[in-house]
Order: C-alpha cells, then sequence, then structure tokens
C-alpha cells in the first residue's frame, strides 16, 4: 500500500471516530429526561414563572431541528391559583442554516390543547403576571 493512501485512510478513519464521538456527545447531553429539566429552569430564569412539564420531552436533529413538549402547564409564583397557561402539546421546528449563524428562525410552531387563564381585576381590566428573570 502507498503510503498517500495508507495516510488518507487514517486520516479517514480519525475523522470518522470523530464524528461518531460527537453524535455520542450530543446524544447524551441532549437526553430528553436532561432536557426537560433544563428547559424549566431556563424559563423559569427568563420569566420568573414555573413550567412543570408533565409529558415526555422529545427532540431531533434531521432534517431539521424539532424539540416537542408534552403536557405542560406555566404557573405563576402565586399559590392556589389556576396555571396561567397549559397545553397538550407544543411542537418548536427551526432551521439550521439560522442556527448555524447565531439567529433562531422557526419552521413552525405548533400549540394543542392550549388553555389561558385570564384574570380580570375589579376595574375591568386584565392581570397578566410580570415576566422578569427570577431574581
Amino acid at each position: 500500500m502507498s503510503p498517500r493512501r495508507r495516510g488518507l485512510l487514517i486520516g479517514g478513519g480519525i475523522v470518522l471516530l470523530l464524528l461518531l464521538l460527537a453524535i455520542a456527545t450530543l446524544g447524551v447531553m441532549l437526553r430528553p429526561a436532561a432536557l426537560k429539566g433544563r428547559v424549566e429552569k431556563a424559563v423559569h430564569e427568563a420569566t420568573g414563572l414555573a413550567l412543570r412539564i408533565d409529558g415526555e420531552v422529545r427532540w431531533h436533529a434531521w432534517p431539521e431541528p424539532k424539540v416537542t413538549i408534552g403536557a405542560a402547564r406555566l404557573e405563576t409564583a402565586v399559590a392556589g391559583t389556576a396555571p396561567l397557561a397549559q397545553w397538550q402539546l407544543l411542537a418548536v421546528e427551526a432551521r439550521w442554516s439560522p442556527l448555524l449563524h447565531g439567529e433562531a428562525k422557526l419552521e413552525s410552531l405548533t400549540l394543542d390543547g392550549l388553555a389561558l387563564t385570564l384574570v380580570r381585576g375589579a376595574d375591568g381590566a386584565l392581570h397578566w403576571p410580570r415576566l422578569e428573570p427570577a431574581a
């Protein structure tokens, strides 16, 4: 075997090994159970509201990245009140090319079984909780 061919085979094997390692690492980092906790924490930190995911969290990366969250509810900090929002299915699909450039562009958003709780005060105005980062 020529040295050039041998070098190409070794280089190709190394690239294949690194690709398999990257896929395995991504699979471990984005386990559905771990993803559920990370999503709940990110929503709380960004809004101060508690997201409780009761359903399954699934994701896939091909052909486009998509995250699906089963039954969940968004709760305020006020105990004993109805959830601000609850749904049976939330699916978000993005595009790869904007993500690779640091932008998020949604391809589709599906929200099934949405129920919103609107509270009207004595003055007749709707009262929404302030969405502020958690302290």
